[in-house]
């Protein structure tokens, strides 16, 4: 009994050992115990396993960074949606959940009317105006079923048509030459009065900032920093 024992306690500490462990799989190598047999890793996990009833033949380490955990008020749902894409599209979590919020407070029925008559709709504040393109948007960049139903008060199809106008946005901007370090700036805007107007606004005040592109780094700061958005 007390060399079962003790080779269940070796075995233990030898499926802690950091150089005996892999994302995959364990490697089969000969180890010495007690200076008086041979066991291979896998013969002592089986060992294991009739005593112990292991799960599993394999021993898997999950070395994935979590997404950040922000206290904002989108369900986790629609914060895991937002950043799947972010991560598949090489686009800043934190810059896409603080355009969210500037355009609708995470509000998912948000409802604007704007003066010329269009309305905007939803987490994205998606203009009517441009039903088919953003629908276009969410299949070509994000993922969407050609074959879905698109509605802009779908939070989903919201989110995926709303991250799409933006990735369109940054690669015409990328084909332009311009730099990283702009290029919040320059997307922000381009989604908040379109790329021909703010390639206007730019020729007619030779500024490129607006307003809106400095609230939206007042809300990236405030939500790296506080871990939450909050009214203003």
């Amino acid at each position: 009994m007390r060399n079962k024992i003790i080779i269940s306690v070796i075995a233990l500490s030898l499926l802690m050992t950091p150089n005996l462990i892999h994302t995959n799989q364990i490697e089969s190598r000969p180890t010495q115990l007690n200076n008086s047999a041979n066991f291979t890793n896998i013969n002592i996990l089986q060992k294991l396993r009739q005593q112990y009833i292991l799960p599993s033949k394999e021993i898997i380490i999950n070395t994935t960074q979590e997404k950040p955990r922000y206290d904002i008020k989108l369900s986790q749902k629609y914060q895991n949606l937002v950043y799947k894409l972010c991560e598949e599209n090489n686009l800043s979590y934190e810059m896409i959940l603080s355009i969210m919020y500037q355009e609708s407070r995470f509000i998912i029925n948000a409802v604007n009317i704007n003066n010329n008559g269009t309305i905007d709709y939803g987490l994205f504040q998606l203009n009517s105006g441009f039903i088919s393109t953003h629908r276009d948007r969410a299949i070509k960049y994000c993922g969407l079923s050609e074959n879905a139903r698109f509605n802009v008060l779908n939070p989903d199809h919201n989110i995926r048509a709303g991250i799409g106008g933006i990735i369109e946005n940054k690669e015409y901007y990328i084909a332009k030459g311009v730099i990283d370090e702009d290029m919040l700036k320059y997307v922000s805007n381009s989604l908040n009065m379109g790329i021909s107007g703010y390639e206007k606004y730019i020729k007619r005040t030779g500024m490129t900032s607006r307003s809106y592109s400095r609230q939206i780094y007042k809300n990236k700061a405030m939500l790296e920093n506080t871990q939450t958005l909050i009214n203003k």
